[in-house]
């Protein structure tokens, strides 16, 4: 609690410095009225300079014994927050605070600023114009909260993840030529050697049907290591925005590839 009042007293201090030496009457009146009805919409921060206005000498005595109790009530539950930008092993003093769409005085470092209760839209402009954004709930009486913002160089930009799609897809392919290949091939040996047997007087359909087999086996074996090569190169290039996508026809079973960006 020590803490809090040593904090809160130099932004007391100044707003008090700030605020007329002698008010009016109709001046204590509306402040007091004002803080009332901010009060009740809990409005702290808003309440506070209305309370602060009122509680000055120079009001009617009875005004300023309402507004200075209500005033440490309002101390009390509002709470505060610590704003932190971290750069690395460095602490920043950003260009701007901005607390739910309007510019904050940019309190020292590690001295807390009232907010209002509830929840809350942080941003900070840093010097070079970027904007940090944070959103976060603040509870009533809650003090010195720490709100840290790291700070990315410009230069590191996210690492693009690899798009396995292409891999998968080639080495399916490859797997499925590869069987093809030994099916065929197997299979058109063995019916080489029954030709063997009837060289010479073979029937054309036999024949035939062993080229057909053989050439069949070949292709197989081109695409299965074409398929190989592929997957092997999208697996290994550099990573990049840019997405290779792969799709087998249903109709014709040939593979389509696409770019995504």
């Amino acid at each position: 609690m020590l803490s809090s009042c040593v904090l809160a007293a130099p932004v007391a201090r100044a707003q008090s410095a700030s605020a007329p030496a002698a008010p009016s009457k109709e001046r204590c009146l509306d402040a007091y009225v004002d803080a009332q009805r901010l009060l009740k919409k809990r409005a702290l921060v808003a309440a506070k300079a209305e309370l602060l206005a009122c509680a000055q000498e120079a009001c009617p005595g009875e005004l300023v014994r309402d507004c200075t109790t209500w005033l440490a009530d309002v101390e009390r539950r509002t709470p505060t927050i610590v704003v932190e930008v971290i750069d690395g092993d460095n602490r920043i003093v950003p260009r701007e605070l901005i607390v739910d769409g309007a510019s904050a005085p940019l309190p020292a470092q590690g001295v807390a600023l009232d907010v209002d209760p509830g929840q809350r839209e942080i941003v900070v402009v840093l010097p070079d114009q970027r904007r940090l954004p944070k959103s976060l709930l603040v509870l009533e009486g809650e003090k010195e909260k720490r709100v840290r913002f790291d700070v990315t160089p410009q230069h590191e930009a996210p690492k693009a993840e690899r798009d396995m799609v292409p891999v998968y897809a080639f080495g399916i392919t490859s797997a499925v030529a590869a069987g093809s290949f030994t099916f065929f091939a197997l299979r058109s040996h063995g019916k080489r050697n029954d030709l063997e047997a009837c060289k010479g007087h073979c029937a054309d359909d036999a024949v035939s049907e062993v080229r057909r087999e053989q050439i069949a086996a070949d292709v197989s074996l081109v695409i299965a290591l074409l398929s190989a090569g592929a997957a092997t190169y999208f697996a290994l290039k550099p990573t990049t925005d840019v997405r290779v996508g792969a799709r087998v026809n249903e109709h014709s079973g040939l593979l389509t590839l696409g770019r995504q960006f």
